[in-house]
């Protein structure tokens, strides 16, 4: 009898346990941790919830994944981090990506604060954000506009090589020209953009939160441009473009870098403003 007593505790000890385990995955999957690591956001970039919640440009582009998710319905595929072959040797990244029968989509995400000011021809534009007293801090970035141009001509000519064979087996044989690629430069929420243009003939301007009502005309108008074999195989040509390696992600900065130090550099400062120029990929 003492033994079935024991036995049968054992047994209500190990049913507890199991309750308590059970009732914590619920919890766990369906906390917003939990829903992260459901994600194609976290697939692609392998990136860990603590990340996106201490590096910026991470969580900028999760804000662009959890803004469109819902086109996946729609049978769009996302990249991120997407490391492209450029000039000789050398890499272009692009922080997201999206396919979607209605073409591809090249999103730059800038997770800035501040007043955002620019011309869609100025080479660097301005962040101005507030500091002690009455002075303010002026960080230069290069023109999101022109950043996104260079990504979407390396983008162009990687498709002119390689996808050939992908318009040729589809059904319709869209040719390549045709394929329609837009310019989304997206900032923060929590900047003023009043000073920069929200829309030019190649590129439109958003914050994370307004982007589905600015992607929605533009994937209503260009509806079926492509096949859903086409986004499948597109997709999947580029992939491998964000599985970088340390090394080749280490290459990539270095030559930024380099870029960066040649180029124009905003480094003058007065008393009451502090200007830096911020590095672009």
């Amino acid at each position: 009898m003492h033994l079935l007593n024991n036995n049968l505790s054992v047994f209500i000890l190990i049913l507890v346990l199991a309750g308590v385990l059970a009732l914590l995955w619920h919890h766990f999957t369906n906390s917003p941790a939990g829903q992260f690591y459901k994600t194609t956001y976290h697939k692609i970039t392998h990136n860990s919830y603590r990340k996106i919640q201490k590096d910026k440009g991470a969580y900028g582009e999760y804000q662009i994944y959890q803004n469109l998710a819902s086109y996946e319905r729609d049978g769009a595929h996302f990249l991120f981090n997407c490391y492209l072959p450029w000039r000789s040797g050398e890499t272009t990244e692009v922080d997201a990506l999206m396919i979607h029968h209605s073409g591809i989509y090249v999103f730059e995400s800038k997770n800035y604060g501040g007043v955002i000011s620019g011309k869609e021809a100025d080479q660097y534009w301005t962040q101005t954000l507030p500091a002690k007293g009455h002075s303010t801090t002026q960080n230069s970035f290069f023109n999101p506009i022109l950043q996104n141009r260079s990504h979407i001509s390396c983008l162009k000519e990687l498709l002119s090589r390689e996808a050939r064979e992908i318009f040729m087996q589809t059904a319709r044989k869209t040719p390549k020209k045709d394929v329609p690629i837009h310019s989304v430069i997206v900032f923060s929420d929590h900047c003023d953009l009043k000073s920069v243009p929200k829309r030019t003939t190649e590129s439109v301007t958003a914050t994370y939160n307004t982007l589905p009502k600015i992607i929605a005309p533009i994937a209503s108008k260009k509806r079926y441009a492509l096949s859903a074999e086409e986004v499948s195989q597109i997709a999947k040509l580029l992939y491998p473009c964000t599985q970088a390696s340390t090394a080749q992600k280490h290459r990539h900065v270095k030559s930024v870098q380099k870029r960066v130090n040649s180029s124009q550099t905003a480094g003058k400062s007065s008393k009451s403003t502090h200007r830096k120029t911020q590095s672009h990929r």
